[in-house]
C-alpha cells in the first residue's frame, strides 16, 4: 500500500522478478505486485497513443513542443511502462496559445482559468498546456529562472528540423523537474517517486552532470542544497552510489545539517496536504 500511494509499486514489482523465490514475499503480496505492474503498462500503452496522436496535430499545425514531467522521466526508466504516471504536461514555448485555439476548434472543452497552464480532457486523459513553468506572480526570482528554462527550452527545440512533439535535454530536466521535486516538498509533500526520478537521472546524465558549470546552475537558482539533501536521502537509503552523484552535491551534502535531512525523511511518510502548515 506504502509503495502504490509512492507510485513506485511497479518498480519494485518488476524488481522482484530477480530476487531468488525464497527471498519474494507471501503470494498474495506478490499478486498485489504483479496487479499494479500490468496496470502501469496498460495505463502507459494508453498515454503513448495519446501521446502519438498529439504529435501528429502538433505536426499538422506547425508546433515544436516539448513533453515534461511524468512521460519524459520514463525515458530514464529500464522500461519506461514502470514509472507511474496520470495526465500528459506539455510546453510549447512560443506556442502554447495556438495549442488552446487548435484544440478549441475542434470542439474540445479547453479550460484557461488557471493563469499557469491551460488543461483540456482527451480521450479520458487530463492534459496540461504549460503557458509558464514555474509560479511566476509578484516573485522576481521565479520569474527569471522561468525566463531561463524558456531560452534553454527555445535553444534545444531549435535543433529540431520541423514540428512535433519532443523530449527536453537534460540540462533543462535538471532544473525543471529539481525545481518541481522542490514545490511539491514545500507546498503538497514529496513522495519515493521523485527520489527514484532522481538516481535514475543521476546515473544516466552522469556525463553531462560532471560539469561544474551544472552545479553554478544549480546554485544560482537556489536549487543546490536541495539537490543535496535528495542525494543524501538516496544514497543513505536507496542505494545511490558516492561515484553517481556529482562532486559539487557531494560538498553541498558535507555542508547539511543532520535535522534538515531528518525532517525530509519525515516528510516522506506524512500524508499529503494541500499546504504545509509549518515552516520547511
Amino acid at each position: 500500500g506504502m509503495l502504490s500511494m509512492h507510485g513506485v509499486a511497479p518498480l519494485v514489482g518488476d524488481a522482484l522478478e530477480n530476487v531468488p523465490a525464497e527471498l519474494r514475499p507471501q503470494r498474495q503480496i506478490l499478486m498485489q505486485f504483479i496487479a499494479s505492474n500490468m496496470s502501469a503498462c496498460r495505463s502507459y500503452e494508453k498515454l503513448k497513443g495519446l501521446v502519438e496522436k498529439l504529435s501528429d496535430v502538433m505536426v499538422q499545425n506547425d508546433i515544436k513542443c516539448l513533453l515534461l514531467k511524468g512521460f519524459s522521466l520514463a525515458e530514464y526508466y529500464p522500461r519506461p511502462e514502470l514509472r507511474k504516471f496520470l495526465d500528459i504536461d506539455l510546453y510549447a514555448p512560443e506556442g502554447s496559445h495556438k495549442i488552446d485555439e487548435v484544440f478549441g476548434s475542434r470542439d474540445v472543452k479547453v479550460d484557461t482559468d488557471f493563469y499557469r497552464h491551460s488543461h483540456m480532457t482527451l480521450a479520458g486523459v487530463l492534459v496540461e498546456n504549460h503557458h509558464c513553468l514555474l509560479d511566476v506572480r509578484g516573485r522576481r526570482r521565479l520569474a527569471e529562472l522561468d525566463a531561463d528554462l524558456k531560452t534553454m527550452a527555445l535553444k534545444h527545440l531549435e535543433g529540431f528540423e520541423g514540428p512535433g512533439l519532443y523530449y527536453p535535454d537534460a540540462c533543462f530536466s535538471l532544473i525543471f523537474n529539481l525545481h518541481h521535486a522542490m514545490s511539491h516538498f514545500i507546498y503538497e509533500g514529496i513522495s519515493f517517486k521523485f527520489l527514484t526520478d532522481w538516481v535514475l537521472f543521476l546515473r544516466k546524465e552522469a556525463d553531462m552532470l560532471k560539469d561544474n558549470d551544472m552545479g553554478r546552475l544549480l546554485a544560482e537558482h537556489g536549487l543546490l542544497k536541495f539537490a543535496a539533501v535528495m542525494s543524501e536521502v538516496s544514497a543513505s537509503h536507496l542505494g545511490l552510489a558516492p561515484d553517481d552523484i556529482p562532486e559539487y552535491i557531494r560538498r553541498e551534502m558535507a555542508l547539511l545539517k543532520p535535522r534538515v535531512v531528518e525532517r525530509f525523511i519525515d516528510d516522506l511518510f506524512r500524508p499529503y496536504e494541500q499546504i504545509h502548515h509549518r515552516s520547511i
